[in-house]
């Protein structure tokens, strides 16, 4: 009967440690910065040059648009990106992610959006968020 209860107490110690690792050393992260995307799906070239969002432009059917754009470091840590909003989620993709950067480094950055060939003709918004992990 003991050797019961020690495999059970056992076994729910391993998983209460698995998640308080999870949650607070691996996941453990703040917002640095956030910044809007859009992108217009059409059958014409369209620019814009805006500097207030990342502004992808007009980008037709089946054709791939990209930005770049610069990490600076603020402190010593992992820069991590993810892109918010349907579909916008499913069609960005970064060069590099998970970076780990030093106070005052800098780093470039290739954003790509890839317009699948079924995509409406329209407008679409996301957001571009950076997030901070101490290393």
């Amino acid at each position: 009967m003991n050797k019961k209860i020690l495999a059970v107490v056992l076994v729910f110690s391993l998983c209460f440690a698995t998640f308080l690792i999870s949650h607070y050393w691996l996941e453990h992260k703040e917002l640095a910065m956030s910044v809007d995307l859009h992108l217009t799906v059409g059958n014409v070239l369209g620019l814009n040059t805006d500097t207030d969002a990342i502004w992808f432009g007009t980008v037709s059917r089946g054709n791939t648009g990209m930005k770049h754009i610069n990490i600076a470091a603020g402190k010593t840590g992992v820069y991590v990106i993810k892109i918010q909003g349907e579909p916008l989620d499913d069609w960005i993709s970064v060069s590099k992610n998970n970076i780990l950067l030093e106070t005052g480094e800098n780093k470039s950055i290739s954003i790509s959006v890839t317009v699948p060939m079924n995509a409406e003709f329209g407008d679409y918004n996301g957001t571009l968020e950076v997030y901070f992990r101490k290393v």
